[in-house]
This record gives structure tokens, sequence and C-alpha cells, in this order.
């Protein structure tokens, strides 16, 4: 009786942990699904593509951002935003600021921004907000003064 029961476990073991491997298996195949969706998105260059400025900083990140699209052949216009810094006082002027940039982005019929940002994390958030609702492409300054491209503003609908 106890040696039936106990391949009567077995079994059930093994039937068990099938739907678990093939599981793991699928959110394997999805997660690289993903991966390679972002990559895609992360080098498409868009039929009208826009790039967006926003300096909140002493000095210019124009002339590095030109180079760097002429550098990766994308020819699009710059629509640009700067100011010397961010106050809590005038952060409604800059959030309305973002929202004539996205205007202006619209205006010119484009489908993909590209967003080059460089001031506080506070002013980073508020940019996210206002430009949550476009394809957006996020570009990261690194440390050796190359742009990078981080991929889309947004993953979860991916």
């Amino acid at each position: 009786m106890w040696d039936l029961l106990d391949k009567l476990n077995t079994i059930i073991g093994i039937a068990v942990s099938i739907p678990i491997v093939w599981s793991w298996y699928f959110l394997y195949k999805q997660k690289k699904r993903q991966n390679e969706l972002i990559r895609s998105m992360e080098y498409a260059k868009g039929n009208r593509p826009v790039a967006v400025l926003i300096d909140l900083g002493h000095g210019e990140i124009e002339n590095q951002v030109r180079v760097f699209l002429k550098g990766n052949n994308m020819d699009m216009d710059i629509l640009k935003y700067s100011a010397q810094e961010l106050k809590k006082e005038t952060l409604q002027d800059f959030v309305d600021e973002l929202q004539k940039l996205k205007a202006r982005a619209m205006e010119k019929g484009c489908d993909k921004i590209h967003l080059f940002y460089r001031g506080p994390v506070v002013g980073a958030l508020i940019a996210g907000e206002v430009f949550s609702n476009t394809a957006v492409n996020i570009y990261h300054l690194n440390k050796d003064g190359s742009y990078e491209s981080w991929g889309p503003l947004h993953r979860s609908f991916i």
C-alpha cells in the first residue's frame, strides 16, 4: 500500500512540476521579447522626429546635442527650453513652458520626440509627466560627454 502511495506521490510531483517549468520558460521568452521591443524602439528615429532640449543649468547643451544628432544621422528640428535654475515659485511657469514646447512639436506633426534633459530631478519628473502621453525617447549624457539612448519613456505597455 505504501509503495503504491509513494509511486503515486512521485507521479503527482512530476505532473505538478511540468506547468511550473513551462511557466518559467514562457516568462523568460516574454522578457526576452520585451527587451527586443525596447531595443528596437530605442533606435527607431520616427518619420517626423523632433529633438526637445530642456536645459535647467548653467551652460549650453544644444551644441552637444547637434553633434550627437549629426553623428548618428538623425536630421530633425530642435525645440529648446532653457532657464538658469528651477525654483519652487516658478514651477508652474516651467510646466506651462513645457506644455507649449510639446504643443509646438505636435504642430510640426512629429511622431517621435527625442528628449534631451539637463537639470534637477524634480524638473525631470515634471518633464516626464508633461510628455507622458507621447512617443518619447530619452537620452542621457554620460560622464565622457557623449549621449546615450535610454529607450522609450514608457515601458509599461510593452
